[in-house]
């Protein structure tokens, strides 16, 4: 039982969350920890903007498709969808549809752990709309080989105990528990 929770927690790492807030509004989130989160950002994630783009979009043929890529090397606090329309004339508000693309020939796409995910996000709307996608994050943190190498082989000197608390300790040790005299 312990080995399937185990198992569990560790597949849920890297896994993005969708919050569909409204039809014209999506918050994907995908972190490095198996604690998932959903809803809209709080202010604590949207500290460093890593990438935003706002687009006017003509009305063609009342469809638009936008890709969207999370790469494994940086931890997204929070990317943010959202289609506003630009016409008081219309009432109807655009709607988004977030999918998966899968560039495999195989599409065996099925694993969301430590690899790059790719979207793309296909909007609905009837007249000139306003599409925007900002992420936050911070870049990944990893631990230098050469700084963990040069700590491990510094000299460190561990304190030496106190004779007296040690001989004390010892002989306390060897009355009331016979196991650890020597034999």
């Amino acid at each position: 039982m312990y080995h399937t929770w185990v198992k569990r927690s560790i597949e849920k790492i890297g896994i993005p969350t969708v919050s569909t807030l409204a039809d014209n509004h999506i918050v994907l989130r995908r972190s490095m920890s198996n604690v998932q989160r959903f809803g809209p950002c709080d202010t604590d994630e949207t500290k460093r903007i890593m990438y935003s783009d706002y687009t006017m979009v003509k009305p063609r043929d009342g469809r638009m498709v936008y890709n969207v890529s999370i790469y494994s090397n940086v931890e997204y606090a929070c990317v943010v969808i959202r289609a506003d329309k630009l016409s008081q004339i219309v009432e109807n508000s655009p709607k988004i549809h977030l999918r998966r693309w899968c560039s495999s020939r195989q599409l065996t796409c099925s694993n969301f752990q430590f690899i790059d995910i790719h979207f793309y996000a296909e909007v609905e709307f009837d007249m000139k709309l306003g599409f925007s996608v900002i992420a936050y994050g911070r870049e990944a943190r990893t631990i230098s080989p050469q700084k963990v190498n040069r700590y491990l082989n510094s000299d460190i000197r561990l304190p030496i105990p106190d004779y007296n608390e040690t001989k004390a300790i010892y002989q306390h040790n060897r009355a009331a528990y016979p196991w650890f005299r020597k034999p």
